[in-house]
């Protein structure tokens, strides 16, 4: 059997957002077509598609599957179709919206890094904004576009217990009280830090981000939670920003694969992130630009 190339983008949107509703949304489709589609190249690869928690996924040996995928990702950059974009609540957002064109935007929900990152080595998308530390260093295969740095924040809901002693908060003063983390190895050097500071403590199993689960569950449980200057503005409720310094700098980094690190078309993407961080910096002193 043969697949061809409107197939193929059905089946790898579908299982990239998870969703029939966002694939058949970036396609300009149906979503019988994009389940007919996938379920199609499921078949002739051999793979088992179904869904888990509301959202596509798919097992088996895509060895070959991948191949093509390779093939096809070479197509779209040289032929000036869509490429694939993704990041993440934090910083997907404020930099990719509007999407660039000639790009097709994802959902910016990873709470984690391995999916994103195992997206694009096997060609499903084409570049990834992830979030400094947490980016690959030294690997043969991607190269990495350092953008910006900004310091983590540690933040108290309004109404905390330490805020009433009126007394100075120190980070020992901090530890006794939960923390905000995610599971393990989500965010492995992030994560590494913070529990070296004695925080991280206190697990959301959220397989994707939602407010209510992340910056809600700080504030309804009271618990010390992380922010920077991109999502200080998602606490549903006022918060305290802790004048203590953590030591860990975050930052923003364009992930593509080394073969087309120098791509025109890369280039242009960068050059737009590049003036969309100046104009934020303009609202947020602590954000570092690497220009």
């Amino acid at each position: 059997m043969v697949v061809s190339v409107d197939q193929l983008n059905a089946f790898d949107l579908l299982v990239w957002l998870r969703t029939g509703e966002r694939a058949a949304d970036r396609l300009r489709c149906s979503q019988p077509t994009v389940s007919r589609s996938a379920k199609h190249v499921a078949s002739v690869f051999g793979l088992d598609l179904h869904r888990i928690g509301g959202e596509w996924t798919y097992s088996g040996h895509p060895k070959l599957l991948n191949h093509l995928r390779k093939v096809h990702q070479q197509s779209r950059w040289l032929r000036h179709e869509p490429l694939r974009l993704e990041a993440h609540y934090c910083n997907g957002p404020l930099l990719l919206e509007p999407c660039p064109a000639g790009w097709i935007c994802g959902g910016f929900d990873f709470l984690e890094i391995q999916s994103p990152l195992a997206l694009l080595r096997d060609g499903v998308i084409d570049a990834w904004l992830g979030v400094y530390p947490d980016v690959p260093q030294h690997d043969p295969e991607l190269a990495v576009i350092h953008l910006t740095r900004q310091p983590t924040l540690l933040t108290l809901p309004e109404g905390h217990p330490l805020l009433q002693t009126g007394g100075e908060i120190t980070l020992e003063d901090l530890r006794a009280f939960p923390s905000l983390a995610l599971p393990d190895g989500a965010f492995p050097r992030m994560e590494a830090h913070l529990r070296a500071a004695g925080l991280w403590s206190t697990v959301s199993h959220a397989p994707r981000y939602q407010l209510v689960k992340w910056e809600g569950l700080a504030i309804e449980q009271l618990m010390v939670g992380y922010a920077t200057a991109y999502t200080l503005k998602l606490f549903p409720l006022p918060s305290v920003v802790l004048p203590i310094d953590v030591g860990l700098m975050v930052g923003d980094t364009l992930v593509v694969r080394r073969a087309y690190a120098e791509h025109p078309r890369l280039l242009e993407l960068v050059e737009l992130l590049r003036q969309r961080t100046v104009q934020l910096a303009h609202q947020m002193p602590d954000l570092q630009l690497l220009h």
